[in-house]
């Protein structure tokens, strides 16, 4: 824990955040986010589900980086397109 916090003084400040996505949903996490996941079924009887990581695109950074994972603003700005194509329905 002493080192944890002398490499990394920030990670006391860290705050948790949790949220269910319900069938059919995804949930969109920027390149770098640490995350845990569980998963279930809805039910006994649906004893299937599936949970599914893709990269669209690995971050390509000259060194690791949280603030700027890649090595362009194509990724991101691709991203934000999508979105924004999406939510005005186009």
């Amino acid at each position: 824990r002493e080192e944890r916090e002398a490499r990394y003084p920030a990670f006391r400040d860290a705050t948790v955040a949790t949220c269910e996505v319900p069938e059919g949903s995804m949930l969109y996490l920027p390149a770098s986010w640490l995350h845990e996941v569980r998963s279930f079924s809805g039910s006994k009887k649906e004893a299937g589900h599936l949970a599914f990581n893709y990269w669209f695109h690995p971050p390509d950074g000259p060194v690791p980086n949280f603030g700027r994972p890649y090595a362009t603003d194509f990724w991101p700005g691709d991203w934000r397109d999508r979105c924004r194509s999406e939510q005005h329905g186009t």
